[in-house]
């Protein structure tokens, strides 16, 4: 699951994609791919120290800003898995979609992505394609 981060110092969203995983699909293994897009605060010192806790969190440095499209696609040619799952470092895609991401995967789809449909408030309608 590759998550682009620039200047992102809290890694809290993060961690709960780690947590979600972790809960829900404890019949898969997966990792954490985290990308320093070039940032100059403390988001590589974070990431580095999660990193070295918590064996499938994994760290990616790039030495510049790229951008969000580059950080994803250098989180994806690191990915080991059978499956990828994008989320932007801000998590707007929320952790709590992953089952349902999951699920369309399992039921044999190649490609599976979700739409938000709706907002309202904090909360947010997907659908799956």
């Amino acid at each position: 699951m590759p998550i682009p981060k620039h200047h992102h110092p809290s890694l809290q969203r993060g961690e709960k994609c780690r947590i979600e995983c972790k809960k829900l699909y404890a019949s898969y293994a997966f990792e954490v791919i985290f990308v320093n897009d070039g940032s100059s605060d403390k988001t590589y010192a974070i990431i580095a120290d999660l990193a070295q806790k918590k064996p499938q969190i994994k760290l990616l440095d790039l030495s510049r800003n790229f951008g969000n499209q580059i950080a994803v696609s250098a989180g994806i040619n690191e990915a080991r898995g059978a499956a990828v799952i994008t989320m932007d470092g801000d998590l707007q895609h929320p952790p709590a979609v992953i089952p349902k991401l999951i699920e369309q995967w399992e039921q044999g789809h190649e490609v599976v992505q979700a739409k938000r449909l709706a907002y309202r408030g904090n909360s947010s309608r997907f659908c799956w394609g």
